[in-house]
């Protein structure tokens, strides 16, 4: 399976390019993953066997918009074709990689609890830019679960600087205490 979302990309890849609509491609495919994965509903019925491809499609274009780029709409459309809608996320990250690697930058994902503005993107990138000696790029995702601070993803590297990362450390050091004495009733 890995090797046919892989070619999956890669077709994507060829289409955006010819387009050239690369970026417009890669954001609304990312837009589309980011909805199916947050809807159980929807995504069931994508996997629903009994429910016809055209009626699929139509659903993931609605969710692109009027708008969306022709290749996001052709990968769409390539997807269920193929019955790899069960992939989206795995094929939109895929596809985002081989565009990294065509570009020569590297994709670095900041989260953030609110939204940032782009003049503090732009200062990350730089940062960012600097330490690793590349031209990223930077895709910004707003979870209001890390509390504050930002989780800075390169790759495999995930660097913690939220306060839920902190509690998190904090929780667990406490629970490693070994607590003795009198005044601890042990």
């Amino acid at each position: 399976m890995d090797k046919q979302i892989e070619k999956a990309a890669q077709a994507i890849l060829c289409m955006a390019e010819g387009a050239q609509d690369l970026l417009a491609a890669e954001s609304e495919l990312e837009q589309v993953s980011a909805a199916v994965e947050s809807n159980m509903e929807l995504k069931r019925y994508l996997s629903d066997i009994s429910a016809a491809p055209q009626q699929k499609i139509a659903l993931m274009f609605s969710i692109l918009g009027k708008g969306a780029s022709k290749s996001a709409r052709a990968a769409l459309c390539m997807i269920i074709a193929m019955d790899l809608q069960d992939h989206l996320r795995e094929i939109s990250q895929q596809f985002s990689a081989q565009v990294d690697r065509l570009k020569k930058q590297m994709s670095v994902e900041v989260v953030s609890a609110v939204a940032l503005d782009r003049k503090t993107l732009a200062k990350i990138k730089k940062k960012v830019d600097k330490k690793t000696g590349l031209s990223v790029r930077i895709k910004h995702v707003v979870d209001p679960d890390i509390i504050g601070g930002l989780l800075v993803k390169v790759g495999d590297l995930r660097m913690d600087f939220s306060t839920r990362g902190k509690l998190e450390t904090l929780k667990d050091d406490l629970k490693a205490v070994d607590l003795e004495g009198d005044f601890f009733g042990a």
